[in-house]
């Protein structure tokens, strides 16, 4: 059981999983009017990266006279302090509805038995017999202080592909892991978006041998796959994030990641329509044109990526 728990904060820390901080329970709530008394940010921690944003991947999305706000986590390699302003904040903190990706209480997922079944390939089944020895090789070196080698060898390629991106990638404390710790902190309830089980379905679909092809492709090159996102993101480009995921050797990676965001539509347009609503949600759910942003604009909202 130790050692579960160790893969499970492991995951957690490279994005395929809630935060270590378990989010709060909420019943649904009957639309209300909008928080008049706004509650002032906390202090924040100094960035831990070189440089802020240039501009934060935030969208104002209107309806008439509704207004919510809609912002894109990095998937990684920036901090949350790099990227997420006061006045994100405050918008998130004042929000009438908080809609997050993951519930981290709903789902199996919460037994740590069942999460390990469910990212172990079948027993008897090893990770070289999917990924060629020396892509094992690298992957075994480069995560040596992170994965215990002997769990390396049995997990699925999917979370051996996401152990090596995050690694490649940098960064403190992936962005959703201190925005799930933030709300935490500040007792914000919300809403979420999906669960654990769909994630890691949605990513059990990618064919082991496809995924195995992938770590090999990014075991040779550097950190070449996931510069340009992380690039995009820094420079506030969003329609280049969605270029460089598209043009990424890793594409039926992030595919898979993103699958059916724009079903989301369905379950906001109501509430939007109301206004006061702030979703924040990995990017990739929302730039490309199946993501959420689109799909909000052909519901008939406006989408503007504001600055500063």
């Amino acid at each position: 059981m130790a050692a579960t728990r160790a893969l499970f904060v492991l995951l957690l820390a490279a994005g395929c999983g809630p935060s270590a901080v378990r989010a709060p329970t909420y019943e649904r709530e009957e639309p209300r009017a909008q928080n008049t008394a706004p509650r002032p940010p906390p202090a924040r921690r100094r960035p831990t990266g070189p440089r802020s944003v240039r501009l934060p991947m935030r969208w104002e999305v209107r309806s008439e006279e509704a207004v919510n706000y809609v912002f894109g986590t990095a998937p990684f390699g920036v901090a949350l302090e790099q990227a997420m302003n006061d006045t994100s904040l405050q918008q998130l903190a004042n929000a009438r509805i908080l809609f997050l990706e993951v519930d981290a209480d709903a789902g199996s997922l919460d037994n740590f038995d069942s999460f390990e079944t469910l990212v172990q390939l079948p027993e008897g089944e090893r990770l070289s017999d999917h990924v060629a020895g020396a892509a094992v090789h690298t992957l075994t070196n480069e995560l040596l202080h992170a994965v215990d080698p002997v769990r390396l060898r049995t997990v699925a390629p999917w979370v051996a592909l996401r152990f090596l991106m995050q690694k490649r990638a940098g960064a403190a404390e992936p962005m959703a892991f201190a925005l799930h710790a933030y709300i935490q902190e500040q007792a914000i309830s919300f809403r979420a978006l999906t669960n654990l089980d769909t994630q890691v379905e949605r990513l059990s679909r990618l064919e082991e041998a496809r995924t195995g092809d992938l770590i090999e492709r990014v075991a040779d090159s550097g950190d070449e796959t996931v510069a340009p996102i992380v690039d995009a993101y820094m420079d506030g480009d969003a329609e280049g994030v969605a270029v460089a995921m598209q043009n990424s050797s890793l594409a039926p990676f992030f595919r898979a990641r993103y699958d059916g965001a724009a079903r989301w539509r369905g379950r906001l347009e109501g509430e939007m329509t109301d206004g006061g609503v702030f979703v924040a949600t990995d990017i990739g759910y929302l730039v490309g044109e199946n993501g959420l942003i689109p799909a909000l604009e052909t519901a008939g909202f406006t989408a503007t990526l504001l600055g500063r």
